[in-house]
């Protein structure tokens, strides 16, 4: 055998190793999707006595804002600080074209007691080995998508109708929360904007059938790239803005992925959501999903802004639309 033959030999052994590894981490992770909410549920992990309860220590803004707004990230988060540069730079962006507004991004969606993968007692240093290893590239770098497929499937037990309330009243007690630890009053009636990015629509979606009676608010939803069933918090968010880039194909898998989004349905959420006018599409631009030359890249530039001027223009504009309509107030330093 010549030294190449060895070295091949040596890597593909290597690979079908991490091929097996990675098919029964998969298997694993599908089986045990649905058993988070439950576990919760029951008691066997934290659960607060009530949705919308802060610590007492909970800070306060200094001033009263004019509108808040929570940012739910796609399914490539390992935690609440896990967003890359290109998506805080939309944020930090975002926030100083809507002076007043807080802007909230600390809350991890793809699990119901808000704990993040890399701190979970169990399984926290694996998922820190896994995004390490994600990070430095190196040659085990593709067991990076352990990560979103796991996020993934808690993205389907979402939109499962079977484990899907649980899983949505215990992230939109996350959601209230955490709004209420950065200062939101309940049931002032002040509006809220859910911003999901990719599988994060769903969650925000899921979770707004449950946050809107909590806070006794109006909501709106913002998806960017962003994946969706025919979920009953159609029914209780004013309005879903998709933002969409014109090579994007994830919204489109989500159209035709979920039954209740076709339009022989005519009965279900989505559908009656669309009869009611409540739906709209913004296009973004020739933007693609993520990464490089998507919504949050700021150096992508056509004929025009580039495709993070373009994402941050059409999120401020809708979020004051809103603040407009229910505080029929003039922001000049907004507009």
């Amino acid at each position: 055998m010549t030294i190449l033959d060895a070295v091949l030999h040596a890597l593909s052994r290597d690979l079908l190793v991490l091929v097996g590894a990675g098919l029964v981490a998969a298997l694993v992770a599908a089986l045990l999707s649905p058993l988070g909410p439950l576990f919760w549920w029951s008691g066997w992990m934290h659960r607060p006595a009530s949705m919308i309860a802060a610590p007492p220590d909970a800070p306060r803004p200094p001033a009263d804002p004019t509108h808040y707004l929570v940012y739910l990230s796609g399914i490539g988060v390992v935690d609440a600080a896990d967003l890359g540069d290109l998506e805080l730079g939309y944020l930090r962006q975002l926030a100083a074209r809507l002076p007043g507004c807080v802007i909230i991004h600390d809350v991890f969606i793809y699990a119901v007691d808000n704990v993040g993968l890399s701190a979970e007692h169990w399984l926290g240093g694996f998922w820190r080995w896994v995004r390490h290893s994600q990070v430095a590239r190196s040659r085990i770098a593709v067991l990076g998508n352990l990560i979103n497929l796991r996020n993934l499937l808690q993205m389907l037990v979402s939109a499962d109708q079977r484990y899907g309330p649980l899983y949505s009243w215990g992230t939109a007690g996350v959601i209230a929360r955490t709004l209420v630890a950065h200062g939101y009053r309940s049931g002032s009636g002040a509006p809220v904007t859910l911003i999901g990015y990719s599988g994060g629509a769903q969650i925000a979606l899921g979770a707004a059938r449950y946050l809107g009676p909590a806070l006794g608010a109006p909501l709106q939803l913002i998806t960017i790239g962003g994946v969706m069933s025919a979920d009953p918090g159609l029914d209780t968010v004013e309005a879903v803005h998709q933002l969409c880039g014109a090579h994007d194909p994830m919204p489109r898998y989500g159209a035709r992925c979920f039954p209740g989004r076709w339009p022989i349905v005519c009965g279900s959420p989505w559908n009656r959501a669309c009869a009611a006018g409540k739906i709209t599409t913004v296009a973004v631009g020739p933007g693609h999903h993520r990464g490089l030359g998507g919504y949050f890249d700021p150096a992508a530039r056509t004929d025009g802004p580039s495709l993070r001027d373009r994402s941050v223009d059409a999120t401020r504009r809708l979020v004051v639309a809103m603040i407009d309509r229910h505080w029929a107030v003039v922001l000049p330093e907004v507009r």
